[in-house]
C-alpha cells in the first residue's frame, strides 16, 4: 500500500500577490520580448509564475522529524513566500493561483466553503485564502476518489478531501480529465501543482499527474521543463514544459543523474550528487573549501522550498564565516551583507557526476532574506540593528541530523535555485544545470532559442546559451575548451569577483530569546 506523500505547508501571513499577468503563452505570434519566437512545430508551452511579495512577517522553522524517520516527499516553502503561477480549473474556467513545486508530484485546488477559508482565527494564523475552487460551478467536474485525497506535512497538518477530474488549463493549454485533490479539511491558503515524479503521488493508486497528461495528450514531448527564477529582486520567473530557453543560461547545460536520497536505492526526489561548496571573495586567490573531505550531499532541487538546508557542520562553517547568529530558532544575518558588506561574496556549489561536472555561483545578496518586520519584534533584542533571515540553515533544526541518516542530507530551495538554469528530465531520470542569466545581464534583445526537448530522446540538449563573458560581476567564467567536452563548457573557472572580502564575526549578542511566532 502506497503511503500517503509528506510535504511542508506554505506558510504565508498577510501575503499579496505581485501581478502582472500571472498565466502566459508564448506562441509564434506572441513570444516574450527577452527570447526568439517558438516555431509553430514545436510542443513546448510556457508558463509565466511570479513570486509572492511577502509583508513583514516574524517566522519560526517547525521541524520535519516525524517517527525519527527521513519520510520527505517535499518541505516547500518553509518561510512563507514562494513562486506561483495563474492557471484554470474547470467548465466555466475558474482561476486558481497555485504554488508550483518540484519536490512533490500532487496537484491539488482549495474547495469553496472549505473549512479554513471560513475561519478567520486560522487565516491569521495560517495565511489568507487565495482563490478557491468550486465543483458546483464545474459542468466538467467528476468526483474520482471520495475521501481518498489525503497528505500529511510536515507541522503534523494533512490537507484531506476528495480526488476529482476535472480541465486544467496550464499556459493557454488545456488538459483535459485531469485527476486533482480537492482539499475541504486544511490548513495552508493555496493550492499546488506537484512537479516532481510521477511515481510519488499521495494517492493509493497511481494515477496520470499533469506533466504526463500534457505529454499524452499532445502539448509535448516528453514529461521535462525547464525553470527560469530570475534573481531576488525579480517579481517573476518562467517555467517551460517540454522546452529549454537558451537565452536563460550561461554556456551550456550539464547533465547530471538522478540518485537515491535516502535508502541508497529509492530515486524518488530530483536530486543530485553535491561534491562541494567553498566561499568565494575577491581576495583570495583560492575559493575556501568549507565542506570536509568526506561530504557526500545527496541534494534535493525543490522549487517549493524557499530555504536551502545543509548539514551541521558545513552551515556552522558558513554562519561562522559570515558571522550570522543561530541562537533564535532561525539563522539570522545582518541585512547589510546584501548591500556592501556583501560585494564580491559567493558561495560555490560544485556538483559531480563520477569527477567534477558544474559550479552553480550563488551571489552574497541572493542568501539574505528581509522578512522580519521590526514593528513584530518591538521589544526584543536581535544581533542586528536590521536582521534577515539567512538563506541557508541547519538540517538539524528539522531533525534532520547525522544520527538518523541524514549526513549528507541536502535540499538546495529557491536561495541556490534563483541563481541556476534547472531541467527536470523525469523519462530519462536526470537534471541539466547550468549557471542562470539574472538581473541586469537579462538582455530584451536576446537572440536565444527556444529548444524542444523531444520525444524518445535520452539527452539533455547541448544547446549554447549566453556568452559568460556578458555575465556582470564576472559571476561566470567558463574554462577554454575544444567543444568536444560537453560539460566543459557548463563549468565556472576560477575567475574573482570585484569588491570586498568575507564578512567579519563581530556582533552584538543579545542575551534574550526572540520567540518567533509559528506561521506554519
Amino acid at each position: 500500500m502506497r503511503q500517503p506523500g509528506v510535504s511542508f505547508a506554505t506558510a504565508l501571513h498577510g501575503f499579496s500577490i505581485i501581478l502582472g499577468g500571472l498565466g502566459g503563452v508564448r506562441s509564434a505570434n506572441a513570444a516574450a520580448a527577452s527570447t526568439s519566437a517558438f516555431e509553430p512545430s514545436l510542443k513546448v508551452v510556457s508558463q509565466t509564475f511570479h513570486k509572492l511579495k511577502l509583508p513583514p512577517n516574524v517566522v519560526q522553522i517547525t521541524k520535519t522529524k516525524r517517527d525519527n524517520t527521513l519520510d520527505l516527499t517535499a518541505i516547500n516553502n518553509i518561510t512563507g513566500g514562494g513562486y506561483y503561477a495563474e492557471v484554470t480549473v474547470g467548465t466555466p474556467p475558474q482561476q486558481i493561483v497555485m504554488h508550483l513545486d518540484t519536490g512533490s508530484s500532487d496537484t491539488w485546488v482549495v474547495a469553496a466553503g472549505a473549512d479554513f477559508c471560513g475561519s478567520d482565527a486560522l487565516q491569521r494564523q495560517y495565511g489568507y485564502c487565495t482563490d478557491t475552487f468550486d465543483p458546483d460551478a464545474s459542468d466538467s467536474y467528476e468526483t474520482a476518489v471520495p475521501g481518498g485525497f489525503s497528505i500529511q506535512y510536515l507541522d503534523g497538518n494533512r490537507v484531506r478531501g476528495d480526488y476529482f477530474t476535472d480541465r486544467i488549463s496550464v499556459g493557454g493549454q488545456t488538459i483535459e480529465s485531469q485527476q486533482m485533490g480537492l482539499g475541504t479539511d486544511l490548513q495552508r491558503p493555496s493550492g499546488l501543482m506537484g512537479l516532481g515524479l510521477s511515481d510519488f503521488v499521495a494517492a493509493n493508486r497511481p494515477y496520470a499527474t499533469v506533466l504526463e497528461n500534457m505529454v499524452a495528450q499532445g502539448y509535448i514531448g516528453r514529461a521535462a521543463y525547464s525553470v527560469w527564477m530570475n534573481d531576488l529582486s525579480a517579481d517573476e520567473g518562467e517555467i517551460l514544459f517540454g522546452g529549454i530557453d537558451t537565452s536563460r543560461y550561461y554556456g551550456r547545460l550539464t547533465t547530471l543523474p538522478i540518485i537515491p536520497t535516502f535508502d541508497g536505492t529509492t530515486r524518488s526526489h530530483y536530486t543530485v550528487s553535491l561534491g562541494s561548496i567553498s566561499i568565494r571573495n575577491s581576495t583570495d586567490a583560492d575559493p575556501e573549501l568549507i565542506t570536509p573531505s568526506t561530504f557526500g550531499g545527496r541534494a534535493i532541487l525543490d522549487t517549493g522550498s524557499t530555504l536551502s538546508l545543509l548539514p551541521s557542520d558545513v552551515a556552522e562553517s558558513i554562519f561562522s564565516a559570515f558571522g550570522i547568529d543561530n541562537n533564535y530558532g532561525v539563522a539570522l544575518v545582518d541585512c547589510e551583507l546584501a548591500g556592501s558588506q556583501g560585494d564580491g561574496i559567493a558561495l560555490d556549489f560544485a556538483f559531480d557526476d563520477d569527477g567534477p561536472a558544474v559550479t552553480i555561483r550563488v551571489p552574497m545578496r541572493e542568501m539574505v532574506l528581509d522578512i522580519i518586520g521590526s514593528a513584530s519584534l518591538a521589544g526584543t533584542n536581535l544581533p542586528f540593528d536590521d536582521a534577515c533571515v539567512f538563506g541557508i540553515q541547519d538540517t538539524a533544526l528539522f531533525g534532520v541530523t547525522a544520527e538518523n541518516g541524514g549526513d549528507g542530507f541536502v535540499l538546495l530551495g529557491d536561495t541556490f535555485l534563483r541563481s541556476a538554469y534547472v531541467v527536470y528530465d523525469e523519462p530519462n531520470m536526470q537534471v541539466g544545470i547550468a549557471q542562470a542569466v539574472l538581473g541586469d545581464d537579462v538582455s530584451a534583445d536576446s537572440s536565444g532559442d527556444i529548444v524542444e526537448l523531444a520525444s524518445g530522446q535520452r539527452s539533455i540538449p547541448t544547446a549554447t546559451g549566453v556568452d559568460p563573458s556578458r555575465a556582470s560581476d564576472n559571476i561566470v567564467n567558463h574554462d577554454e575548451d575544444d567543444g568536444d567536452d560537453d560539460n566543459a563548457a557548463g563549468r565556472i573557472g576560477e575567475g574573482g569577483m570585484a569588491g570586498m572580502g568575507v564578512v567579519g564575526a563581530s556582533v552584538l549578542l543579545a542575551s534574550s530569546v526572540v520567540v518567533l511566532t509559528a506561521v506554519l
